[in-house]
This record gives C-alpha cells, structure tokens and sequence, in this order.
C-alpha cells in the first residue's frame, strides 16, 4: 500500500502546484495546505518537514517577505499536527476548518507586512481563507482515500 499513499501525496502536490499557477500566485499560495495536510495526516512531525519543503518551494518560486512566509508554513505544518491531539485527523470539516484558519491568519499577516490598509488586508484574509478551505477539501481528500488507515484490511494486504 506504500506506493499508493505516495501516489496520493503526488496527486495532492499535482493539484496544489497547479492551482497556484491557475490563481497567478499570491501568498500564502495551495502550496500553503501542504503542510497542513500533512501535519493532519501524519502528527507535528511530518507537519513540520513538509512544511520546511513547502517553504523551500515558496521561496524558490519568490515572492514577498520570504521568511515570514517560510515561517508561517512551518508554523501551519506543526500546528496542524498539534491539532490532531484533540480532533479526529480524518474529519475534512476539521481539515476545511484548519485551512481557513491558518491561511486567513497568514494572508493577514502577509498583507499588513506588505503595508495593506487593514480593511483591505482582512477582506483579502477572508477570501483567501474561504478559497483555501474549499481547495483544503479536494487536497485532503484525496490523501484520505488513499490512506492505510481508512482502507479496509483486506484492501491492504493485496
């Protein structure tokens, strides 16, 4: 089952790497829900490795305040993770949830840092949270049905 749970992450990397180039770019960007949809899938851990190479990934593609941005992606992937303690890790209204959050909080972030009006910077925040959490649901989706956890045994062992 290994080489499907890497099929899936691939599939979920695919669809957020070609969304951000659909919307143009703009951080945070659905390379962003990466690392929350692994912090959720995997514990703080993988989180926050995921959310290192996601920050490399955002970084290589440049843009605005580079480290702010690499921070909160590791911020988002370990915080995700952390929030696995007390939720169930394989509820999409719980992954919607952390995706709205997260990037709402970071879009805010990134536009005040850019010097964004704050009526401005929180309409901006809330749509770009309301986009990630709808984008959060196909990405994740797409992780849990490929997932060990939720295949049926007998699946497993072929």
């Amino acid at each position: 089952m290994r080489w499907q749970t890497g099929l899936a992450w691939g599939a979920a990397l695919w669809l957020a790497a070609g969304v951000e180039g659909a919307l143009g770019g703009g951080a945070p960007g659905p390379l962003f829900l990466l690392p929350l949809a692994a912090g959720l899938a995997g514990g703080p851990v993988t989180g926050l490795l995921v959310g290192a190479g996601a920050a490399l990934l955002a970084s290589a593609a440049g843009g605005p305040a580079l480290a702010l941005i690499a921070l909160l992606t590791l911020a988002a992937g370990l915080g995700a993770g952390l929030l696995t303690r007390w939720v169930s890790a394989r509820n999409l209204l719980v992954a919607g949830l952390a995706a709205f959050a997260a990037s709402a909080l970071a879009a805010l972030l990134l536009a005040l840092a850019a010097g964004q009006p704050p009526g401005e910077a929180g309409s901006f925040a809330l749509r770009r949270g309301g986009v990630h959490a709808l984008w959060m649901v196909a990405i994740y989706s797409i992780i849990l049905v490929m997932s060990p956890r939720t295949v049926p045994r007998e699946r497993r062992e072929e």
